[in-house]
């Protein structure tokens, strides 16, 4: 592989079939989903109040690049007025917390065992006096996401340890849930004699020694997982993830024979190619 990132090496534990089509092929959808786009318009909110101050400015920024999304979600979660929600919601939580030098988005590049490794961390620098990193995510399933072990922190923390000479073992998780309910970034209480609750899920992740070296071994295994499958021209399916997150896009090519597979890429997916290392930012 030209370079592999965290959300490569989870593809390939959910199925190889899928990590085949979406990285070695570079098969996506014509027609994408709005999860990523929210994520990606949420991000950039979120990223322009950190370089700014200005939290008007980060929620117009976001408004204007959602604009071609506004109103193709049926259920009215994916929406310009959620997006204003996340952000604004996420300043008044979280925006006085005793950060030093985080700034948005940085490019993570380095090599192991022969292998480069990239990813874009959310934001890096000391967290009361802490080197550490952030992750954010927006989802429908804030539930679901599990820190540690989570393959993609462990990746960052190694990776800008590395970069920086300096042990990155702390991140700072926040998860944004979007729901119908909510307002103001707080959801209604349970019960007439609870508070409101935060749409945010918020943790403070510190690693051990110990993970980052079982990280280690876990990639070095991964890389001999892809080489056979590329020696043997043979990525098998895993048919536990076709349901996950609803259904897996690609299933509709693994049940068609194998003489119409290639018709059924070239008809409902195109070839895109996606790098961060061509948006590089200094860590």
């Amino acid at each position: 592989m030209q370079f592999l990132d965290a959300s490569m090496l989870g593809t390939l534990d959910e199925c190889p079939r899928k990590f085949q089509l979406r990285y070695k092929l570079h098969k996506t959808p014509r027609e994408e989903g709005l999860a990523a786009p929210f994520g990606s318009t949420a991000h950039l909110g979120r990223n322009s109040w950190y370089e700014t101050g200005d939290v008007e400015k980060a929620v117009e920024i976001a408004k204007k690049a959602w604009a071609p999304y506004e109103g193709k979600d049926q259920e009215e979660l994916y929406t310009g007025r959620k997006l204003e929600e996340v952000i604004r919601g996420y300043v008044s939580q979280f925006g006085s917390e005793p950060w030093k030098h985080s700034k948005g988005e940085h490019l993570l590049e380095f090599e192991i065992f022969g292998q480069l490794l990239v990813g874009l961390v959310d934001g890096t620098g000391e967290y009361l006096e802490e080197a550490a990193f952030q992750e954010f995510k927006t989802s429908k399933y804030p539930g679901m996401f599990c820190s540690r072990p989570n393959l993609q922190l462990t990746t960052y923390g190694v990776g800008l340890s590395m970069m920086i000479g300096k042990s990155v073992k702390r991140a700072i998780v926040t998860i944004a849930g979007l729901y119908k309910t909510s307002v103001g970034g707080m959801l209604p209480a349970r019960k007439k004699s609870d508070p409101p609750r935060s749409i945010f899920m918020r943790e403070v992740v510190d690693f051990e020694d110990w993970d980052y070296e079982e990280w280690k071994r876990d990639l070095y295994c991964k890389m001999e997982e892809i080489e056979a499958y590329e020696k043997e021209n043979y990525w098998p399916k895993r048919p536990k993830s076709c349901s996950l997150y609803g259904r897996c896009i690609y299933q509709p090519i693994c049940v068609a024979p194998e003489y119409l597979r290639g018709m059924l890429l070239e008809s409902n997916f195109v070839t895109r190619v996606w790098d961060p290392r061509e948006e590089r930012k200094e860590v």
